[in-house]
């Protein structure tokens, strides 16, 4: 009679059995690291829900250019109060943005290049080219108020530059319903 036990499969590796339950505990912590969401900063265009409305179907009906490259972004966000934030200011800088905030003011301006912009709130930023032929910048998802900066900031504006006002104009304090 062969030797050979019918059954179970035969370990031919020198670590035996043990090393297998290893190797087979390192392959699960693996997976479980590469499947595991990111934090919303390390996923662009993965934030918030896809905006709708008359804005959704601005963008449904332009042409996508991709990432936005070079381009001056803007966000405006709600704070809390009327003091000045330094919160979102140091924040800001941490992600190479900047904050154009006046005093007395329950709002402020958040700027910088695209992608800047994008990996700081989380969303992809792309250009588009509109029916009329207008180019602007957007971000196809509304963006979240980053964690970081929770105890200043209540909401966060749209990034939109389609029919963008002058720069340096003052922007309105309120924010209107999404849609």
């Amino acid at each position: 009679m062969g030797g050979r036990r019918t059954g179970a499969p035969r370990i031919s590796n020198r670590f035996g059995r043990a090393g297998l339950v290893v190797r087979l505990l390192v392959l699960t912590a693996a997976v479980a690291l590469v499947a595991a969401p990111a934090p919303p900063s390390e996923q662009p265009g993965r934030q918030g829900p896809v905006i709708g409305g008359p804005y959704g179907r601005l963008l449904a009906d332009s042409a996508d250019l991709g990432p936005a490259r070079g381009e001056h972004v803007q966000v405006i966000v709600a704070l809390r109060d009327t003091t000045r934030p330094p919160v979102l200011m140091g924040w800001a800088d941490k992600h190479g943005l900047s904050v154009r905030w006046q005093p007395g003011q329950d709002w402020a301006a958040v700027e910088g290049a695209p992608e800047q912009v994008a990996e700081a709130f989380g969303v992809a930023v792309h250009n588009y080219r509109s029916p009329d032929g207008q180019v602007f910048f957007a971000a196809a998802r509304q963006p979240d108020v980053p964690v970081a900066v929770r105890a200043e900031v209540t909401d966060v504006g749209r990034i939109l530059g389609y029919g963008r006002w002058p720069d340096r104009q003052p922007f309105p304090s309120t924010f209107p319903a999404t849609g």
